[in-house]
């Protein structure tokens, strides 16, 4: 737990995660839950951002729902290059995620693509590729979604144990509806030098 947290810091970050209201003042709203002014409610975000303890507060969309194409990317990087290649990769506007793993496949990522993008996912992974310096890709794309959500009871400092919602039957459909091929990467244990 971060030490410079109050309860009533862990409190707002608590309502923050569960959701900023959708009203004309939603600090407002959030301080009337927590007892306090709007403007404490302000002062107490900013600082927590300063403080490198809240990263965003922002909408987040489904980007298959807005005709997005995604999946999560391994990479193999030779270590001396890793850090120029993650800044490279960093550096695409769809790319949301980026991590250094401990395994041969090193560099990790998401990237979303738009649907009016003129290369598509495939097109956009070879340019990544090429541009990029990586040695090697896997692609790993999601074939159904069974849960994309955490939230963290900042009391009890782990995750808060809330029933997932089920799958739904239509996750990773296709525009037109039909199911698309499954292409799966072998198991990573499996992945041998090529």
């Amino acid at each position: 737990m971060h030490a410079d947290l109050d309860a009533v810091d862990r409190t707002l970050l608590d309502l923050v995660q569960a959701g900023v209201p959708l009203v004309p003042r939603p600090f407002a709203r959030l301080a009337q839950a927590l007892g306090a002014d709007e403007a404490e409610v302000l002062t107490r975000l900013r600082r927590l951002a300063e403080a490198r303890v809240l990263r965003q507060i922002g909408a987040i969309f489904d980007t298959r729902a807005c005709g997005y194409a995604s999946a999560l990317v391994a990479a193999r990087v030779a270590p001396e290059r890793l850090a120029a290649v993650a800044a490279a990769v960093g550096a695409h506007p769809g790319v949301s995620h980026c991590y250094e793993r401990g395994h041969a496949w090193n560099l990790w990522f998401t990237l979303a693509v738009a649907p009016t993008s003129a290369l598509g996912l495939e097109g956009t992974l070879a340019r990544l590729e090429a541009e990029s310096g990586v040695d090697r890709m896997r692609v790993l794309p999601a074939l159904r979604t069974f849960k994309i959500a955490a939230r963290f009871d900042l009391d009890a400092g782990e995750a808060a144990s809330e029933p997932q919602p089920q799958p739904r039957p239509r996750d990773r459909r296709g525009l037109s509806g039909s199911r698309p091929p499954a292409v799966l990467a072998p198991p990573i244990p499996q992945w041998g030098p090529s």
